[in-house]
């Protein structure tokens, strides 16, 4: 079929991609495709989803959304005469008309609604500014006066800690419904419910959007949105929210969605994203935790007779009486970004479905609108015919109600999906450091030691249950439990002790939490909310004690207990005391806790979990998912269909064992007919769906002379190169890899991109250069940069690299067209730089090195990692004992699937680094492998076979892939493959003249 919604004319392998989707999403069940970066994968993903999505919502208008596409209608009236039938089929065709016209002409009055909200908002900002200036003024003040003044009555003080009491609790009561508090849609309460405040601020909106010019525009508080909710939904995923940013750029290309397009997208991210609110945004600091709690306590409607519960008059929250804490907005009264503004989240839902919006643009609508761009978000999601989402809102199931999205019927699709399995382990996975155990069990002994008499029973059970685990987690990793000095257990010898795994209930028996109800103290944590609770509270201590005394609370902020984080110190110390706020109670270790304790309930089977003893933050506790397929088979059963797509997807059968154990790969005879949706066959001792899969793995779009991959098996002095983990350090092995970068460098125009296994090797190859003079030789030729570990430095060192890429090729440039330039801050000779950088590091993933950026690509050796490592040696064990019990329908084919896995993990990382190169069709390079396991024994120049670890590169390397007899081809083969390009090059700037 075709699509003519994409906007250019389609290269074949974009039609490919296009049709083997399409049939995907018609059929139903799981597709796997791979297509290079640069061959517009996006875009043809965004065309054929978004074409089958019109084709079936006009099937089902005309009642053709039956199996086989047969109407329910036509199978039950086949007696009727023809004309009846062509006339009903008339009338569905009209009705879908005119429902597209509607939708239409509704989001263009959003968009005009939209703009005059703006034109309103731009106008009046200066003068909003300074009232928000004056107010943080008046707070400040108060806030001073506050903390100096003393004596006030101890009823007082406990009705202003009222709110930090926890509601009373009752085991026996039944659960709260999925989501009640995060996920609750009634919290946007409808127009009926509005306040007559709040209607005369819609009349008023009314009247300023008919002066700016938007007469006639149905707010959308106002509309009828019965007959608008989407029939199917395309959920689109992505890593991070800047790759969804450019997925909603390729949408705005396309006619779906164009000003008069007819599709409905919104973005959805939680309320770390999306809340518009700074008192909030500024009260959570850093953490999305007591944000998202936060944010629910404000919307959360004040229960009569709560004052008389929790301490009698003057309580916090209810009329900002005297002694209440100004320095955060009261929970009675209500987020100013949602209490009486629900007609502007309405009209905001609006405008995210009128016109395509990335996270951002929701947020700074939000801003504009003076409306919460998260409960916009969750209004406009039913609604939605293409959602985007991140990774981690649809992952974690808890995560995925608390935002509304319902997978039933909708079409899932994983974009970059490479690193997905990962993806589920992470979401799945929980962590907890020795000093955050520490630190909770402080903070709940002084928590119910503030609250005791108040506390009901059930509260008081959970609490001590709380206290004693984390004291037992604490002495699990060596902690102490009454302060004693743990010097001696944190620098005593622990080699031995470090990476220990161990099965759950082992662990649970060895911390004495072998009778603990983990699933009842589970359901507490997430139903009473009492980790804000005793967050909440620190925060009050830690403010309203001005002499940093209030201990337990008053600590370092919780960032410096991240996992594998360093805490900022410096930033703080260069703060002088006056201006420094007081410092951040550890009340992200509370949540910590709840997190890991969710990880617990898990059935032992599920995951393990690894004891690090001894360290900074006191040893760690990490619960390690084992299978992936396990949590990721709730979206694939839910799911009409699942799509995964990305540029290096390959090995995808080791790829498809890891998420997709019970899937039929397409071709074998369950395959499916005439469009129905094919739910697979079942096993016979279980009732377990198995759904066909699909796999297309798409050429290039670069001409087959645009791309010259060489494995590369001898080095300059004819010594053969193994960089495995036994033999890369010794010093002729760098010697000889710096030869061979020395001579290519003299031969390769532009950028120079190379790729080492690790950190700690790059760091020993450039110490031996430095040694040797090799790197004073490759100097000549190109400036050299090194990627480096801190993020926040790699920025810079991109720039440098590029400016003096550039700069190279203007000397080149000016060279043969015989013009001296002297002056572009190169060294005489230079022709571009060197980058030296780490498979799976920074600067391999998301990072483009496209035209003159990456003309050579030098991959060193491969990239596998520790199998002694504790982690990844309990998952492959685990995966090696569920491939005996049970037999994997897809196999990756003569190994065993921790094998698999463990090399999957090798090549998916070396196919993300030679893929940072060919960016578009008009760009080339060349890829040398240097290794000789990337060439097999016996191999003569040519075309590489299919065999051993170059046969889990991508197709659009392995056909071009040549191995040559020895170097002298190596050499001989990238002259002439530069040489034949700068003719290109010439060629073309000669005509172009």
């Amino acid at each position: 079929r075709d699509f003519p919604a994409f906007p250019f004319e389609p290269y074949p392998i974009q039609l490919d991609l296009m049709r083997g989707l399409y049939r995907t999403l018609e059929r139903g069940g799981i597709g796997v495709f791979e297509s290079p970066t640069g061959t517009g994968k996006t875009l043809s993903v965004l065309c054929s989803a978004l074409q089958w999505l019109e084709d079936h919502r006009r099937r089902l208008e005309r009642g053709e959304g039956g199996a086989n596409g047969v109407s329910a209608a036509t199978r039950k009236d086949d007696d009727e005469p023809d004309w009846l039938r062509d006339y009903e089929k008339d009338k569905s065709a009209r009705n879908f008309a005119e429902r597209m016209k509607r939708r239409l002409e509704r989001r263009r009055n959003a968009r005009r609604a939209a703009a005059a909200v703006d034109a309103a908002f731009f106008a009046g900002q200066k003068r909003r500014e300074k009232t928000e200036r004056e107010r943080l003024a008046d707070r400040e003040k108060a806030d001073r006066e506050r903390r100096t003044t003393g004596g006030e009555r101890d009823d007082a003080a406990d009705d202003e800690e009222a709110e930090f009491l926890a509601d009373d609790w009752d085991d026996d009561a039944p659960p709260a419904r999925s989501g009640a508090a995060g996920s609750n849609p009634d919290l946007v309460v409808s127009d009926d419910d509005s306040t007559d405040d709040e209607r005369d601020d819609r009349g008023l909106r009314k009247k300023r959007a008919r002066r700016a010019g938007a007469g006639g525009v149905k707010l959308g508080a106002d509309s009828d949105s019965s007959d608008d909710e989407a029939p199917s939904q395309v959920i689109f995923c992505s890593r991070t929210h800047s790759q969804l940013t450019q997925v909603v750029g390729e949408l705005r290309r396309t006619p779906f969605g164009g000003e008069d397009g007819t599709v409905n997208a919104v973005a959805v991210a939680s309320r770390a994203q999306l809340c518009v609110n700074p008192e909030v945004r500024a009260a959570a600091g850093a953490s999305a935790a007591r944000l998202n709690e936060r944010c629910l306590e404000l919307g959360k409607p004040k229960a009569k007779g709560d004052r008389a519960r929790k301490g009698g008059k003057g309580g916090i929250g209810v009329d900002g009486a005297d002694g209440a804490d100004k320095s955060r907005p009261a929970a009675g009264s209500g987020c100013p970004y949602l209490k009486k503004r629900h007609a502007a989240v309405a009209d905001l839902a609006e405008a995210a479905l009128a016109a395509p919006m990335d996270i951002e643009d929701l947020a700074a609508a939000g801003t504009r609108h003076r409306a919460c761009a998260y409960y916009a978000a969750r209004k406009a999601l039913p609604r939605a015919d293409l959602v985007f989402a991140p990774y981690a809102s649809l992952l974690h199931k808890e995560t995925r109600e608390s935002l509304g999205i319902n997978l039933r019927g909708s079409v899932v699709v994983f974009d970059e999906a490479h690193n997905l399995v990962e993806a589920v382990h992470g979401a799945h996975g929980s962590v907890l450091t020795g000093k955050q155990c520490e630190a909770v069990h402080a903070m709940v002994t002084a928590y119910v030691d503030r609250f005791y008499t108040r506390l009901a029973v059930g509260n008081l059970r959970h609490l001590k249950t709380l206290g004693a685990l984390a004291r037992g987690f604490a002495a699990a990793l060596g902690g102490d439990k009454g302060g004693a000095d743990r010097s001696s257990s944190n620098d005593s010898s622990n080699a031995a002790a470090i990476g220990e795994v161990k099965s759950l209930n082992d662990f649970l028996f060895q911390c004495g939490a072998d009778n603990v109800n983990f699933f009842a103290l589970r359901r507490y944590l997430r139903e009473s909310k009492i980790a804000h609770k005793i967050a909440g509270y620190g925060e009050h201590v830690a403010r309203s004690d001005s002499s940093g005394a209030a201990d337990p609370w008053n600590w370092e902020d919780d960032a410096a207990l991240s996992v594998g984080g360093v805490s900022d110190k410096t930033s703080a110390n260069q703060t002088s005391a006056n201006d420094q706020p007081p410092r951040q109670p550890r009340v992200g270790s509370v949540h910590a806790l709840a997190a890991f304790v969710s990880a617990l309930a898990s059935a032992d089977a599920d995951g393990r979990i690894l004891v690090e003893r001894g360290g900074e933050f006191g040893g760690r506790l990490k619960f390690v998912l084992l299978d992936a397929a396990a949590r990721f088979k709730q979206i694939v059963d839910e799911s009409r269909a699942v799509v995964l797509v990305g540029g290096t997807l390959a090995p995808i059968p080791e790829l498809a064992a890891q998420l997709f154990p019970d899937a039929v790969p397409e071709g074998g005879t369950f395959g499916a007919e005439n469009g129905a949706v094919d739910e697979g066959p079942k096993d016979e001792n279980s009732s377990t769906v198995r759904r066909t899969l699909t796999a297309l793995s798409c050429g290039h779009v670069v001409p087959r002379d645009a791309l010259l991959p060489l494995a590369v098996a001898k080095g300059p002095s004819g010594r053969a190169l193994d960089y495995s983990f036994g033999s890369r350090s010794a010093p002729e092995m760098i010697d000889e890899l710096g030869r061979l970068l020395a001579n290519a460098c003299r031969v390769a125009p532009g950028g120079v991109v190379v790729f080492f296994p690790s950190f700690a090797y790059a760091d020993d190859v450039y110490d031996r250069w430095v040694k040797t003079g090799v790197n004073s030789e490759i100097a000549r030729h190109k400036a050299i940069f090194r990627e480096p570990r801190a993020a926040a430095k790699v920025e810079k060192v991109l720039r440098d690299f590029a400016t003096s890429v550039r700069n190279g090729e203007e000397r080149r440039r000016a060279a043969d067209s015989g013009v001296s330039k002297n002056g572009s801050g190169n060294p005489a000779g230079r022709t571009g730089a060197v980058m030296l950088c780490v498979c799976g590091g920074k600067l391999s993933e998301g990072i483009n090195f496209k035209d003159e950026l990456g003309r050579l690509v030098v991959m060193v050796g491969l990239p596998y990692a520790n199998p002694e490592e504790p982690e990844l040696k309990a998952r492959m064990r685990h995966l090696d004992l569920s491939e005996r019990k049970v037999g994997s329908a897809v196999e990756p084919g003569g190994k065993s699937r921790g094998r698999a896995y463990y090399e999957a993990l090798c090549m998916r990382a070396v196919n993300q680094s030679a893929g940072r190169a060919i960016r578009h069709v008009g760009d080339y390079a060349a890829i040398v492998f240097v290794d000789g396991r990337y060439a097999p024994p016996g191999a003569e120049t040519g075309r590489m076979p299919p065999v051993g670890v170059s046969s889990q590169l991508p197709e659009w390397i392995q056909e071009r892939l040549v191995i040559p007899r020895g170097y002298g081809e190596v050499q001989s083969g990238l002259v002439r493959f530069f040489r034949a390009h700068a003719e290109k090059e010439r060629a073309g700037a000669s005509s172009g003249g």
